[in-house]
């Protein structure tokens, strides 16, 4: 493993597999020195997590994943900070939890209309608790028992071309929107994984309009003051790191990796630490963030 922190790994707060202090033990047996917990779309428990990572002897940085659309696709934003004023992140999200709970009822709808299950929206809410985001993940979990099949495989009805797939819907923010709440609250914005969103966007407009797309959401991005990129991350490609390294230092924007991480169940074929930073490149990060807090 080339890489001391992974800055971009999940807990069941989100999508992940498992609890917070779970997560923190596979950290420190991985041999990570830091890392952050970047949870979609919560200001839950920053402190409590950094507290947690201080007793495994792990560096952490307090760490979020903000779901946003832009061009019809998912566009994930990153946002890092030593502190972050929560009240800030709380009200900036609140629409966007908000949404993702409506859109949760609306692909369990789909799903009871289709006679794949019985389960109800109260059913699954009751093992998420309040003020967190239902994910495809946690209705695919809750359902997966009555299907005999893993979560993974449920989830395959929730994804695009899906029965019960819903797309993001007016209530999802922009890029631009999340650059500047992570800002206000005192942290840098990082485009998570630009890989994936490029894959998305060729996917969905074809190679030559996918490629105008990225660059004009890079550009777009960058316009409203970017902080960084996740670079060093497995779902990008050799192409997309060059590419995205060679803009990174055109407009100086900070280094970011990790691994996205979410568990051996939910995503096996993402392991803690193939991605993420070395001393030299987390130690720049850290710079970038004191000085933003500023």
């Amino acid at each position: 493993m080339k890489y001391q922190y992974d800055l971009q790994i999940h807990s069941d707060l989100s999508d992940g597999d498992w609890p917070i202090e779970r997560v923190m033990f596979l950290a420190k047996k991985r041999g990570l020195e830091g890392i952050s917990i970047t949870d979609h779309n919560t200001w839950l428990w920053f402190k409590k997590k950094k507290k947690l990572a201080q007793n495994f002897g792990l560096q952490y940085i307090q760490g979020v994943e903000i779901s946003t659309k832009l061009f019809q696709t998912e566009v994930h934003i990153l946002g890092y900070a030593k502190n972050f004023n929560i009240h800030i992140i709380k009200a900036g999200l609140k629409k966007t939890i908000n949404g993702y709970n409506q859109r949760a009822r609306q692909m369990i709808k789909k799903l009871r209309e289709a006679k794949i299950t019985n389960i109800s929206y109260r059913d699954v809410k009751k093992n998420k608790g309040t003020n967190l985001a239902i994910t495809k993940y946690d209705i695919a979990r809750a359902i997966a028992p009555q299907l005999n099949v893993s979560p993974r495989q449920a989830q395959k009805l929730l994804n695009t071309g899906g029965v019960a797939y819903v797309p993001y819907g007016k209530w999802a923010m922009t890029p631009m929107v999340a650059i500047h709440l992570v800002q206000r609250a005192g942290g840098v914005a990082v485009l998570a994984h630009p890989g994936e969103t490029h894959d998305k966007l060729i996917k969905k407009f074809g190679d030559k309009e996918g490629d105008k797309k990225f660059n004009t959401l890079l550009n777009k991005l960058i316009e409203n003051r970017l902080n960084g990129i996740e670079i060093y991350s497995p779902k990008n490609n050799t192409v997309v790191k060059k590419f995205c390294l060679k803009i990174a230092r055109r407009y100086s924007l900070v280094v970011t990796g990790g691994s996205d991480w979410h568990g051996e169940k939910h995503h096996p074929e993402l392991k803690m630490g193939d991605g993420g930073l070395t001393v030299r490149l987390f130690q720049k990060l850290l710079t970038a963030i004191k000085e933003n807090a500023r």
